[in-house]
């Protein structure tokens, strides 16, 4: 065979020899890969093959009419040919978010192997990066684009079709409409605990008010007598103080609980609001977002104030 390996589109020359002497000529068989070649039987040693491609690739052998249990042994024919059906995937498929991350793969189907990838966007001669692979980390709208792949051997180059990279960005409007939701349900809770603190305070004044300035239309005797006027005076009269006692333990009438600060409830939900946002959006939104709940808490904290 000559030669062995062959670029696509040049041609090849194969040649079936014998130490027998044939009388008559008898007739050549040629096989590839084991099998006949359909329309190969001659009656020449030559067998051509023209403008080869690589489907002209494999073994071949020849054997005489007739005695084709010995055939020759077998040479291999290799058609190399440049890079073809270059294609681009992306990963992952769908739609492409602000922040995460984006990697490029380029295909092609060469002999011998591609030995360099190169990537391009559209309309810029410079190369963007190189490798099989391209990765874009914390891709953001600058990334935006159409990009392509080239490979190339010692055959030829061929580039892929342009892949278009849309990224889309964050969606604030949820986050931060469901932020401000539950910050305004705070503030609404923080101002009706202090309004209704100040009417209880209110109330609560008005009645010892009324407890030191009797109606002056009563029995005089009846207004200064302290029965009269409240049930402590019975609980007061019938304490006793015990010797071993605190006295004014004795004297305790309630004791009241410290109250929970209006104004910690909403810089508690912030603090909700943040964490929870915090799992559904990546660190750099996040970032941000912990800032403005940060203003909001410290906002709502001066107005209690």
């Amino acid at each position: 065979m000559d030669p062995t390996s062959v670029s696509e589109s040049e041609n090849v020359t194969l040649t079936c020899r014998t130490k027998c002497t044939l009388d008559p000529i008898k007739a050549i068989i040629w096989y590839k890969n084991g099998q006949p070649v359909p329309n190969s039987k001659t009656y020449s040693s030559v067998y051509s093959l023209f403008s080869v491609s690589s489907e002209d690739t494999g073994r071949y052998s020849c054997a005489v009419e007739g005695r084709e249990d010995l055939p020759s042994p077998e040479e291999t024919l290799t058609v190399t040919y440049g890079p073809r059906n270059t294609s681009v995937s992306v990963s992952p498929s769908g739609e492409i978010v602000e922040g995460s991350s984006v990697t490029l793969t380029c295909f092609s189907d060469a002999n011998p192997p591609v030995d360099k990838y190169t990537w391009y966007t559209k309309n810029v001669t410079s190369p963007k990066a190189s490798g099989q692979s391209y990765s874009i980390t914390n891709i953001s709208s600058e990334d935006r684009g159409e990009y392509y792949c080239e490979a190339s051997n010692i055959n030829g180059i061929e580039t892929s079709i342009l892949v278009h990279i849309n990224v889309m960005l964050f969606p604030w409007v949820p986050v931060v409409g469901v932020g401000a939701v539950l910050t305004a349900g705070a503030l609404l809770l923080t101002i009706y605990c202090s309004l209704k603190r100040r009417s209880t305070g209110g109330s609560d004044a008005t009645t010892d008010t009324q407890s030191v300035h009797p109606d002056p239309n009563w029995d005089t005797y009846t207004g200064l007598n302290m029965k009269t006027r409240s049930p402590d005076y019975d609980t007061l009269a019938s304490v006793r103080p015990d010797p071993n006692s605190d006295m004014c333990t004795s004297l305790k009438k309630n004791t009241r609980l410290p109250e929970l600060h209006p104004g910690s409830v909403c810089v508690c939900v912030c603090v909700f609001v943040c964490v929870c946002v915090r799992a559904c959006v990546r660190v750099f939104v996040t970032k941000h977002f912990m800032k403005w709940c940060i203003k909001c808490s410290f906002s709502v904290s001066l107005f209690r104030m």
